[in-house]
């Protein structure tokens, strides 16, 4: 993660960094920003797990926690967030689009968007 200030300077400080393991490559990503102006970051791998980060950001200072962790079966090929849905649409290479709630506290397997009503 970096930071914009508001004079437009990128800050890529070490201390931004959010820790996934070792063997975990990221492939994709995308922000939600909830009606509570909650920020989420989700961001995947190539074997298909997607992590759900909470951010908080207060006095200057990057707080991150890992709130929910999903899989699909397949390679991922991008991910976007309708905020005002809060929807989080994932594109499966192998499957398909799948929907999911974005509320962290659900705990559901994505579902695919043949059975949505968008």
């Amino acid at each position: 993660m970096f930071v914009i200030d508001s004079k437009g300077r990128v800050n890529p400080e070490e201390e931004y960094k959010i820790s996934l393991g070792d063997l975990f490559e990221p492939y994709g990503f995308c922000l939600q920003k909830t009606h509570t102006n909650q920020l989420y970051a989700y961001v995947n791998d190539k074997s298909g797990d997607i992590f759900q980060i909470e951010i908080n950001f207060e006095n200057s200072n990057l707080q991150s926690r890992i709130v929910r962790y999903l899989k699909v079966s397949t390679q991922p090929e991008g991910m976007v967030v309708d905020d005002d849905r809060e929807m989080l649409y994932i594109g499966e290479e192998q499957r398909g689009i799948h929907y999911i709630t974005t509320n962290p506290t659900v705990e559901v397997k994505p579902k695919y968007c043949q059975e949505a009503v968008l």
